[in-house]
């Protein structure tokens, strides 16, 4: 039998490579090497052989021989910027990349090796473009079809991005990373059932693949299933132990079920693995706040402001008396019930200060309360831009939540009268809207603003207020003010007075929660309202609740007339609901003797 040429022998090797056996592939084309030293694509060979081990320097070093050898091979020059790229060496990637499209403008693996490098680089736009003409040119192309889909969930287009994943899956349905990649534009979609399959599928693929054990236990974790979200977290952090957002996602689930210590362990590795984490320490600050540890919690919460720029720099240190042309603008962040909790800190901090003004910018919606604010040289502002003088220019800003850290005022600043007042025409307009003999008035909100994070976990569902409701002798007031609020029109059929068209900003809520004799609500900016104002409020709270409430008990040293009813189990409104419902009839109990003439005379 005649011996084979090399030509030959490259091509047996060739057949080996694409079958897989590696091996005897390599064997081959240093055998034809052994006799061509010049082969071209013997090296090229060896070169794509040498990337898929992992040998990266001698993947490049080959692929250039090869190139060397035949400068026109343009699959040559793409695999070389595969490689590049591989390495994190895009603009050399890029630069190979359109050297093959030079040499072959129609060969589809440069434009997808060009759209990939773009995807890497967000480059959105150019990828989906590169990325759809190596379609056009090779409609069987499950590995541009599947970068195709990243680059369009990177414009956020999630639908189109769930059917360029699906439709390279249906090309190449062993592809774990492209099912991981479907199950996260389905979470984004809501469509959780199908991102639960999606990543089940890669699992079963790659049983030790870790971003799906990770993207998996986000997806439970958003359904509250928080036994299987830890699993997957635990199981991520077993295949890879210094995963910081593993770390911290488990560290949220173990705080949602009320595991605080392992809460704190995990925010804590969160924080060893990347020490400059804004969300981290900002976890780690806030679980600290929830277990009283103030001052080590308002130092962590600090890092809120890295991960958003601020003007802060610090509260002047100063001694002896004001400095009346000074004045120090403090910045109102977060939520409005944020703003009405720490506007309490602004008489001291002047005090502290010691400037001869203070300035709020706060949200318009909230100006005309706190313009009710009679504290001398505070003003308060919707933005400070708006201020006319030449007093604008400060050497310090502050956020008002940095106040208990920059005042070392770390516990609580208890208030013993309150703080905010209703304007007394607003409430005389608001107590003319009841009729005579209305019985005992009583607020009630059951959700906060729907796009906060944790909305779900603090809002209860109104059918649960509907045995409250009935209860005779009470006229309720729905104080959910924002139309697209769905409770509105189910308190109301309820039989729950509706004001909410003369409730134009905060001010006029505050006169109406006045003339009412109690407030029941949610953790929203109505409870702080309402615990500023001096009123009677009921705060219903989630089992692990918002750090200010604390663990424990019925009250808070932030507001006197508060009383706090406790969810005993993650999700249990009912039991709650009942403390509530006993509390309210003795409440009305107790007001009817009040109001009982003395038989006794």
């Amino acid at each position: 039998m005649p011996e084979m040429t090399a030509d030959q022998v490259f091509e047996l090797a060739l057949q080996h490579q694409r079958a897989g056996r590696m091996r005897e592939a390599e064997a081959l084309y240093r055998q034809v090497l052994e006799r061509q030293p010049r082969h071209a694509g013997a090296y090229h060979g060896l070169g794509i052989l040498a990337h898929q081990a992992g040998q990266r320097d001698r993947a490049i070093e080959l692929l250039q021989q090869a190139i060397a050898l035949n400068p026109g091979d343009a699959l040559a020059h793409t695999n070389l910027g595969e490689v590049y790229r591989s390495a994190g060496r895009l603009d050399e990637a890029l630069a190979c990349g359109q050297q093959a499209l030079q040499r072959d403008p129609a060969l589809a693996a440069a434009h997808h090796l060009l759209g990939t490098i773009r995807r890497d680089r967000a480059q959105w736009d150019e990828a989906i473009l590169s990325s759809r003409r190596a379609l056009e040119i090779q409609p069987s192309y499950p590995e541009a079809q599947a970068n195709l889909g990243i680059a369009l969930a990177g414009q956020k287009k999630f639908p189109e991005a769930v059917a360029a994943y699906r439709d390279s899956l249906r090309q190449r349905p062993h592809s774990p990373e492209t099912l991981n990649n479907l199950g996260i534009a389905l979470r984004q979609l809501g469509q959780f059932p199908e991102a639960i399959a999606a990543y089940r599928e890669a699992l079963r693929q790659r049983p030790d693949y870790s971003k799906a054990h990770y993207h998996l236990g986000n997806v439970l974790k958003d359904q509250g299933r928080l036994d299987e979200a830890a699993a997957c977290f635990l199981r991520t952090l077993d295949l890879e132990p210094h995963w910081h957002d593993a770390h911290l996602n488990l560290g949220m689930t173990r705080l949602q079920q009320h595991r605080l210590a392992d809460a704190e362990a995990h925010f804590r590795r969160a924080v060893a693995a990347r020490p400059d984490s804004a969300d981290a320490h900002v976890n780690l600050g806030t679980l600290l706040l929830l277990l009283g540890r103030h001052e080590e919690g308002w130092k962590d919460y600090e890092w809120r402001l890295k991960s958003r720029p601020s003007p802060y720099f610090s509260v002047p240190a100063r001694s002896g008396a004001p400095v009346a042309e000074a004045t120090l603008p403090v910045h109102a962040e977060q939520g409005y019930g944020d703003t009405l909790q720490f506007v309490r800190y602004l008489p001291l901090l002047r005090e502290r200060a010691l400037v001869g003004r203070v300035i709020l910018e706060s949200p318009p919606a909230l100006v005309p309360l706190l313009q009710q604010m009679r504290h001398e040289r505070l003003e308060i502002v919707a933005s400070c831009d708006a201020i006319e003088g030449a007093a604008l220019s400060w050497d310090h800003h502050i956020p008002l939540l940095s106040l208990p850290l920059a005042l070392r005022q770390f516990e609580p600043l208890s208030t013993g009268a309150p703080y905010l007042r209703a304007d007394e025409g607003l409430r005389a307009r608001w107590r003319a809207r009841f009729p005579a003999g209305t019985g005992l008035k009583v607020g009630i909100v059951t959700t906060g603003n729907p796009s906060h994070q944790n909305n779900a976990q603090r809002s209860i569902d109104p059918g649960q207020f509907s045995a409250l409701l009935k209860m005779p002798g009470i006229t309720f007031v729905n104080l959910h003010v924002r139309p697209e609020l769905s409770p509105t029109p189910e308190l109301v059929a309820a039989g729950a007075l509706d004001f909410a068209a003369g409730i134009v900003d905060f001010a006029e809520l505050a006169a109406l929660i006045t003339e009412l004799d109690l407030v029941i609500t949610v953790d929203t900016s109505a409870a702080h309202l309402a615990g500023a104002l001096g009123s009677s409020v009921w705060v219903l709270l989630s089992f692990t609740p918002d750090w200010r409430w604390g663990l424990n008990g019925t009250g808070t040293p932030w507001y006197p007339t508060m009383r706090l009813f406790r969810q005993s189990a993650p999700d249990d409104w009912r039991s709650a609901m009942q403390e509530v419902g006993s509390a309210l009839e003795g409440y009305t109990a107790a007001r009817r003797r009040c109001h009982e003439p003395d038989s006794s005379l």
